[in-house]
């Protein structure tokens, strides 16, 4: 069985959904595709997170930015590039 997928995210809805105040906002897109033959899970996808704001008592910031690409097998999960921007967008 062969799958895609694609999704957006405003991190604001799961600051609401599990009512947790501190939960950073910004926005994030993510997508990929996988497989699962003959009991194995393979996946690849990728996300980029876009002005992630984190409000707290010591640490104010805005305006982050991360991406990366994502692998997954069977029992793992591994981000292999990432990168963050503190102050510029990409």
């Amino acid at each position: 069985m062969s799958f895609r997928y694609r999704g957006w995210l405003d991190l604001a809805d799961i600051r609401n959904f599990l009512r947790k105040a501190q939960t950073p906002g910004g926005l994030v897109d993510f997508g990929g595709e996988g497989n699962f033959s003959s009991g194995e899970w393979r996946s690849t996808g990728r996300y980029a997170a876009r002005d992630i704001d984190m409000k707290y008592q010591w640490f104010h910031s805005g305006g982050i930015s991360s991406r990366a690409l994502t692998g997954s097998r069977e029992d793992s999960l591994s981000c292999p590039t990432s990168r963050r921007t503190p102050w510029t967008e990409w």
